[in-house]
């Protein structure tokens, strides 16, 4: 047995672990934030940016409609299993601000117009929101569904381009950083609710040589004990070299296409990592932004750029063994993070990669794109792109890094250079009165305006004290960037202001809640997991005699982890945005689990103790739609082979 002092070892990291992405990131949606404003913005000479739209919670696309009504969409969800009412709102050219559509899968990670009607890209799926339905309830309809993207993950479908061909296309992300599902997962918050979930390619793969990757167990009662696990297989499952994974009709880390209805899809592409900007250029070329694998996790990367890509048919781009087209044996790509096993190659005679059409600097995040298409602009035929930020630490070894990304920069899709337009100083936090993670940029009809999109301020924080994401609601706004003395702009623009107020006033979107259930979903997932080991220790320790030293062991082990479950419902009770705002079903279930965990004696604990049937219980009320379906399409036999209808894990 493992001694007292490697067991408190281990329950302080299982603490870190869900700590880390649940229970102390924090929507502080009533901190003080600074009123929007254009200082700590570096822009060219001649160039002004006004807010437009302020108050949005987790903003993440925008589109414009025939008659110039912006359409902004709120994901719904933020890193840190934080999550709010995923909605779309209409901008209107006068400046009057309504609800059009809401109840989406978040996150919703972009939309799109097309003959009058929005195509939004939501978890998992795209739907179809028709705006000339005049009742709600049949607006939104599913096109496309049962995509392989997993609640509380790190990597979404990205949103819909039409193509000159008329049919639309998008990407699905990986599940995992580079491959081999590990306790970043955890983090996240997916890997408890679904560990049987993996990658899945679209062509056959023979693993290489040497394919394991050990990685805490962070799904078993010891969280010191490795847990070897190989690309495209769940979490703690190893494999032999030259394993033959087969190819998936919906595999992740792919581009599909499909016609205008839905019908048809197809994989276009594959080998992408975390796909978010999607669009066709002036040259008819297909332009995708990938996210690059981080320093963390089961087989980290370091410094690794971001990439985009001009997507043909049948291409590989290299994940997960080449990032922007570069092998991940790399020199240059040795990992910082401390926990994990530098990459070699997971897959048998890979094709060649594709090469990107520009590289970005490392952890800047690139995101949402459009091009100038107006001399009064300028920069005419220069794509324009979004870079939301680093994440650092928890993205780059746990390491300290100077800033990346925070700016718009300009690209030349012929050569590949990039060039800032927009740098933001200070960035990303509650002080700074520009812009503070961009997420999209997207010109007018005229081209004479560039509007830009603020997801808002998201923080992460990683110490001794505390660890955690801060994400506040409300604090999303949406600028509008134009030149100065450049001649008339169209008269269809949304503006600043109503129709008559004061020209520079910005608009407010109201409203921006948590819905606290889903906030306290990953912390009640790791509730069970130590309930269940807390209770496994009990029953060892009733059966050892009084006198055996084991007994009082595994006694204290139990005991620290009902500790820790008691702290952790405390822990959600005290951190969601309005303590009010917790449903009563939802809180009172935290408050019974609570006074239990302090009162229950781990000597008398049974195996059918009510409380982890309740815990169940609520676990399946609140579980996700997609949830059988993914079950049915990517669970491999294994360790986490199950029923998956009474949703118990072994």
């Amino acid at each position: 047995m493992p001694n007292h002092t490697t067991r408190r070892a281990a329950a302080a990291a299982a603490a870190v672990s869900l700590l880390t992405g649940a229970a102390l990131a924090r929507a502080a949606g009533n901190a003080p934030a600074a009123a929007p404003g254009t200082e700590d913005v570096v822009l060219p000479a001649g160039y002004v940016i006004e807010p437009v739209l302020t108050g949005l919670t987790y903003a993440s696309g925008m589109t414009f409609g025939d008659d110039g009504t912006l359409y902004v969409a709120e994901a719904g969800h933020c890193y840190g299993q934080f999550w709010s009412d995923a909605r779309i709102f209409g901008l209107s050219p006068g400046g009057r601000v309504r609800s059009v559509a809401s109840d989406f899968r978040a996150p919703v990670m972009g939309i799109t117009y097309r003959d009058n009607k929005l195509y939004v890209a939501d978890r998992g799926r795209i739907a179809l929101v028709d705006l000339g339905t005049v009742h709600r309830e049949r607006r939104l309809r599913p096109l496309v569904s049962d995509l392989p993207v997993v609640p509380n993950g790190q990597h979404f479908n990205s949103p819909v381009a039409f193509g000159p061909d008329g049919k639309m296309y998008w990407a699905v992300g990986a599940v995992t950083n580079s491959g081999v599902p590990g306790a970043d997962d955890l983090i996240y918050g997916w890997l408890l609710d679904m560990p049987w979930m993996r990658d899945a390619p679209a062509r056959d793969v023979t693993l290489a040589a040497d394919p394991n990757y050990p990685n805490p167990d962070v799904l078993g009662p010891d969280l010191l004990k490795p847990a070897p696990g190989a690309a495209f297989l769940p979490f703690g499952t190893p494999a032999r070299a030259g394993r033959v994974i087969p190819a998936h009709p919906r595999p992740t880390g792919a581009v599909y296409r499909a016609d205008a209805s839905g019908e048809n899809v197809e994989v276009f592409a594959w080998g992408i990592r975390s796909p978010v900007g999607i669009g066709f250029g002036p040259d008819q070329r297909l332009y995708l932004t990938d996210h690059g694998i981080d320093d963390k996790g089961a087989r980290p990367a370091g410094e690794v750029p971001d990439a985009l890509w001009a997507v043909t048919q049948g291409a590989w781009y290299g994940w997960p063994d080449y990032a922007a087209g570069i092998a991940l044996t790399d020199e240059r790509f040795k990992p910082k993070f401390p926990l994990g096993r530098a990459p070699v190659p997971v897959m048998q005679n890979a094709p060649s990669p594709a090469q990107p059409a520009a590289r970005f600097e490392p952890h800047a995040s690139a995101m949402k794109f459009d091009w100038s298409r107006s001399d009064r602009f300028g920069f005419k035929g220069e794509m324009f792109l979004a870079e939301f930020g680093d994440g650092a630490p928890v993205t780059s070894g746990l390491r300290a890094i100077p800033h990346r990304g925070f700016r718009v920069v300009r690209v030349n899709t012929q050569n590949g250079a990039v060039e800032p337009f927009l740098t933001i100083n200070n960035p990303g936090s509650a002080a700074t009165r520009g812009p503070k993670r961009p997420i999209q940029v997207l010109f007018d009809r005229s081209g004479d305006n560039l509007y830009l999109l603020d997801f808002g301020v998201l923080s992460i924080n990683v110490s001794t004290r505390r660890a955690g994401i801060d994400a506040p609601i409300r604090t999303g706004t949406l600028w509008r960037i134009h030149r100065q003395n450049a001649g008339a702009t169209d008269a269809a623009t949304p503006a600043a202001a109503t129709d008559t107020s004061a020209a520079g006033t910005p608009r407010r979107a109201e409203g921006g809640r948590l819905v606290t259930w889903r906030t306290a979903r990953g912390s009640v997932l790791l509730m069970r997991k130590e309930l269940r080991a807390a209770l496994a220790e009990a029953r060892l320790a009733q059966s050892l005699a009084v006198w055996d030293l084991r007994q009082q062991r595994l006694r204290t082990s139990a005991r620290e982890r009902l500790e820790g479950i008691s702290t952790l419902a405390t822990v959600v009770l005290q951190r969601i945005d309005d303590p009010n705002a917790l449903d009563d079903g939802t809180r009172s279930f935290l408050l019974d689990v609570r006074d239990w965990a302090l009162r229950a004696e781990p000597l008398r604990l049974q195996g059918n103790d009510p409380m982890a049937g309740r815990i169940d219980r609520w676990i399946v009320r609140t579980r996700w739609d997609e949830t059988d379906a993914l079950y049915r399409g990517y669970a491999v036999p294994g360790r986490w082979e199950r029923r998956v209808e009474a949703d118990v894990r072994p």
